[in-house]
């Protein structure tokens, strides 16, 4: 198949987190897109979607707090790189203090050529930092230095144009908390 192009048939589950009890799995449609229904919304419960391709590690879900009359969610997109199964574009925080921001971080586009961006938003004022390292963990450049940030929604630009193809490590840091989040760059 040529990258980019939707898989059918492809196992996605939904359940609840924290506790990881599923509750609902599909399949993906020819076009690769999927719904997921009988989800037993309690409103502000977060949930947990992710794909399930034998053989392969899925190295992220998605974590949303869904609400009584959430009907659609979009751009929940996945993407099988390598041996891997990956959240296109975001991260979900597992931060050790997470009552400073809202626990989504988004890089996107995701895979890039020119340039992708961070985005998060600080419920309250943290120090924050973003870096960029490659593979083998070598930092290439900052993006932000280490400094104090006002509670805010941020989106900071990486300009990657000037890198090669592969695969390269966003760590943003927030407070004590580090999160990393995988970047492909392409040609």
């Amino acid at each position: 198949m040529a990258p980019g192009t939707p898989i059918g048939g492809i196992i996605v589950k939904g359940g609840k987190n924290p506790g990881g009890q599923m509750f609902v799995q599909t399949v993906t449609a020819a076009d690769g897109t999927y719904t997921l229904t009988g989800l037993p919304v309690n409103t502000g419960d977060t949930y947990f979607i992710l794909v399930d391709i034998p053989g392969l590690d899925t190295s992220g879900t998605y974590r949303r707090i869904l609400t009584s009359g959430t009907s659609t969610i979009t751009g929940l997109d996945f993407m099988v790189y390598s041996i891997y199964i990956y959240p296109i574009g975001m991260a979900t925080s597992i931060a050790k203090d997470n009552s400073v921001f809202n626990q989504e971080i988004k890089l996107f586009p995701n895979p890039s050529k020119e340039i992708t961006y961070v985005e998060f938003e600080l419920i309250k004022s943290a120090n924050t930092e973003i870096e960029l390292f490659d593979i083998v963990g070598q930092k290439i450049k900052t993006i932000t230095p280490y400094s104090k940030q006002e509670k805010s929604k941020y989106k900071h630009p990486i300009h990657i144009g000037d890198l090669s193809s592969g695969i390269y490590f966003v760590k943003i840091k927030i407070n004590d908390s580090e999160n990393v989040i995988k970047l492909i760059i392409t040609n």
